[in-house]
């Protein structure tokens, strides 16, 4: 169906990614405005959002049970408790943010409901489909805040990728722990090609990008972020427990979704949709200086006291990784 829709290249090391993405070489028609980047600090990563990773289930289960007490759910894997979960996460950010006196989006659907009697049947039976655009603005804030949700972070600039790509590797903790970590022998550059995606449409379910406002988010600015969703059919049927006894939710990392595409018959378009650069993971500082001599590092990407702080960090574990590889090299 879609079996060139993505595709995989391996570079040699760090040195042969650098001269293939720089002017002249086999990667630079990638540094685009068609491109969307995402770095990730290991290959075995795959491109699932956090409100749909494994390991982050149990939290959401945790977060219905003690706010919405009221509701039982037969089968806490379904569709239908996903979606309950995820809104859940945005009704509690929108509603503490507001209490605060923070600046969130407006929408009736949570403004309506801020004291009162909340039925979560009205909340999410009145969308056909799940995400509903109207909540995706408000998700794009909550999740750059740490709130888990089915968005998947890109950037519009692919240095912010790769500072991405190699600062995940710190927590790795290779130079503590070595034996206890394993440690990534590639990070990885996804490259999506924007254009095969058409302009979000309200109740129909696709792929589709969106872009959150800058203004009043300076990180989110400096990382000039993108998200993607996969948005569904919504069959929440209703508020009893039997409603939830229906098959587990279907998880599927984006990669596998996009292979799945069928382009027109008609289509003159016969690149790939999504590429995957897997780099050697860097044994020195080469890559972060090549980011850091085109002005890339911390303070940039998280502009602020928190981002000059980390700066000297990541400087320190460059260094002191370059050092003690040197050191068993002899």
């Amino acid at each position: 169906m879609g079996e060139n829709n993505v595709q995989e290249i391996k570079c040699e090391s760090v040195k042969d990614f650098i001269q293939k993405i720089s002017y002249g070489g086999d990667l630079y028609k990638l540094i685009s405005g068609k491109y969307i980047y995402r770095g990730e600090s290991s290959d075995k990563y795959k491109l699932i959002p956090s409100a749909l990773r494994p390991g982050n289930h149990k939290d959401l289960v945790d977060l219905v049970t003690n706010f919405l007490p009221q509701y039982k759910y037969a089968n806490e894997n379904s569709e239908c408790f996903q979606m309950a979960a995820e809104f859940t996460s945005l009704n509690i950010f929108y509603m503490l943010s507001d209490y605060r006196g923070l600046d969130i989006p407006n929408i009736d659907d949570f403004r309506n409901k801020l004291i009162g009697l909340k039925n979560l049947y009205d909340f999410i039976y009145g969308s056909p489909t799940w995400l509903p655009l109207k909540y995706i603005e408000l998700a794009g804030l909550a999740q750059h805040y740490g709130v888990k949700t089915r968005l998947l972070d890109w950037s519009q600039d692919i240095n912010v990728a790769i500072y991405f790509a190699i600062s995940g590797l710190m927590k790795f903790e290779k130079l503590k722990k070595p034996k206890e970590v394993e440690y990534p022998k590639y990070i990885v550059l996804w490259v999506l090609d924007t254009t095969i995606f058409k302009a979000p449409e309200e109740n129909t379910p696709s792929i589709f990008l969106y872009t959150p406002k800058y203004a009043g988010n300076p990180n989110l600015c400096a990382q000039k972020g993108v998200f993607s969703v996969n948005c569904i059919y919504n069959d929440y049927p209703g508020i009893y427990a039997n409603d939830f006894t229906k098959a587990d939710k279907e998880t599927k990392s984006l990669d596998d979704i996009i292979k799945e595409i069928k382009r027109e018959e008609d289509s003159s378009n016969e690149e790939p949709i999504l590429y995957k650069i897997l780099i050697p993971t860097p044994q020195d500082d080469e890559l972060y200086n090549y980011l850091a001599n085109n002005g890339y590092d911390a303070s940039l990407i998280f502009p602020g006291y928190d981002g000059v702080t980390k700066t000297i960090k990541d400087e320190l574990y460059w260094k002191k990784l370059k050092r003690k590889n040197e050191q068993e090299s002899k």
